[in-house]
């Protein structure tokens, strides 16, 4: 018991204790040069964000067209592109889901998957990178479901994965009837619109002219003598054989 005591009370630490530090050194000891860092590089990997769903704030999708006005019953081929929005990879579907709608003023008249029959789940995924951005061409020929040509103004939609564009507003065939005044080749097409007095101008004239109208209606109308017929003297004989009262032959 002596002996012990002496031991602990020399300053010395155990054997037991000198054992132990060595065996924690050797462990760290024997790390390879950048093993550390390629453990920081998988644990920044792991905390970076997981691809997210398509949304309208992870992705935008665009409709366009070849022309801004076709005539009815041409084809009209539409181009309808998918790109990701923010800084976050997202997980998607194929562009052969994509779809077109066409309607007028909320009444749907075609969309694309019509003339596709039922829809297949591929179960497909595509991620797409933040910048990226992928197309598809769908072409409508103009015609209703019904089978009735389209005319007048539509509006144009394009969904992919339950992401909607922008309405993109087409003229099929012709706006309207234009107004005579400015229709090219008419009488009067270039003239310039009236002053201030000219139209007072205007109604003077036509109020003379319908009064020599009406004096020379009056005039034709005016019962005339059978032997005096217009351009002929009434007096037998001419003027000059007129004899006037109290005078002699």
């Amino acid at each position: 018991m002596g002996r012990t005591d002496a031991r602990r009370n020399s300053g010395h630490p155990p054997a037991v204790e000198s054992l132990e530090g060595r065996q924690l050194l050797s462990g760290g000891a024997g790390l390879p040069p950048g093993y550390a860092a390629g453990i920081a590089s998988q644990s920044y990997q792991a905390a970076r964000a997981a691809p997210q769903s398509p949304s309208p704030h992870t992705t935008r999708v665009s409709v366009a067209t070849d022309r801004p006005g076709y005539s009815p019953g041409q084809p009209i081929r539409l181009t309808v592109t998918q790109a990701v929005a923010g800084q976050t990879p997202v997980n998607t579907g194929t562009m052969a889901d994509a779809e077109v709608i066409v309607s007028r003023r909320g009444r749907e008249l075609w969309r694309s998957g019509d003339d596709r029959g039922p829809a297949v789940a591929t179960h497909q995924l595509v991620t797409l990178q933040p910048g990226q951005s992928r197309s598809t061409t769908i072409a409508w020929d103009g015609r209703a479901r019904d089978g009735s040509v389209v005319t007048g103004p539509v509006e144009i939609r394009a969904v992919v994965d339950r992401v909607a564009s922008p309405p993109k507003v087409v003229q099929i065939g012709g706006a309207g009837p234009s107004s005579p005044s400015a229709s090219p080749g008419r009488p009067g097409a270039d003239r310039p619109s009236p002053g201030p007095g000219q139209s007072t101008i205007d109604a003077a004239r036509i109020r003379q002219l319908r009064e020599r109208q009406a004096r020379a209606m009056a005039e034709a109308a005016r019962p005339r003598l059978p032997d005096s017929p217009a351009g002929r003297s009434p007096w037998p004989g001419g003027p000059a054989a007129r004899r006037w009262p109290g005078r002699g032959a």
